[in-house]
């Protein structure tokens, strides 16, 4: 993130109570680059928490996601930063390349991402419609929802589920792969996977219902 070509960047650092060198190696950043400013919770609070925390000590009105071990290319921020003043946009994210714990390249499984408006409302019944670490926003959008406690490893795919039905609201996807999003089998996604997929279901039945205007009592996951 320091390397990035866009610089003019307020770099914000929130250590979630870890129990190793983190926060000192943060400290010892924030000393040679005084873009970088560096908090901790008392306690461990887990992501949900931490993220709706950044998003009140951010001081600017647009917020760059990143999460600690991927990589972002160094262009990353001013192609998002240069698609979001072009398209009057909300969010922009980006498509992304897979790497290994070793930040060797590996093969992306799945479908290409859905870039147009109707694309991402589509993509929105079955998945969370925009890559999250990827992003960038407007702190603006946050006025009408937070990230939710109650829908752990989803909590991304249930905001933009509630921010696509917000009047006004164009988020926007740049079909470049401008970040590589690290595949660690220990991670939180993999070893959230089961509590992630109940919360995918229950965030896809209820965006669809609202979508087509219909019931969800009838609607059966096997």
């Amino acid at each position: 993130m320091v390397n990035q070509k866009y610089r003019d960047l307020e770099i914000i650092c929130l250590n979630d109570a870890s129990t190793d060198k983190t926060l000192e190696i943060l400290h010892d950043f924030a000393k040679k680059d005084p873009r970088i400013k560096v908090y901790s919770n008392e306690q461990n609070k887990g992501l949900i928490y931490t993220l709706n925390k950044l998003i009140d000590l951010a001081s600017c009105d647009v917020l760059v996601r990143m999460d600690p071990d991927d990589v972002a290319e160094k262009d990353r921020i001013l192609n998002l930063v240069e698609k979001m003043i072009e398209d009057d946009a909300d969010l922009v994210s980006s498509n992304y390349s897979w790497i290994d714990e070793n930040s060797k390249p590996l093969k992306k499984k799945g479908f290409d991402l859905l870039t147009t408006q109707l694309g991402i409302k589509y993509t929105a019944i079955f998945n969370s419609p925009f890559p999250h670490p990827q992003s960038i926003f407007k702190k603006k959008i946050f006025e009408k929802g937070i990230y939710d406690q109650d829908y752990k490893a989803a909590e991304d795919y249930k905001l933009w589920t509630v921010l696509l039905f917000s009047e006004n609201f164009k988020g926007v996807i740049v079909d470049k792969e401008l970040y590589r999003y690290r595949i660690n089998e220990s991670g939180m996604s993999l070893s959230n996977a089961s509590l992630q997929a109940q919360n995918h279901i229950t965030i896809a039945k209820n965006y669809t219902a609202n979508l087509l205007n219909i019931s969800t009592q009838n609607f059966r996951f096997l």
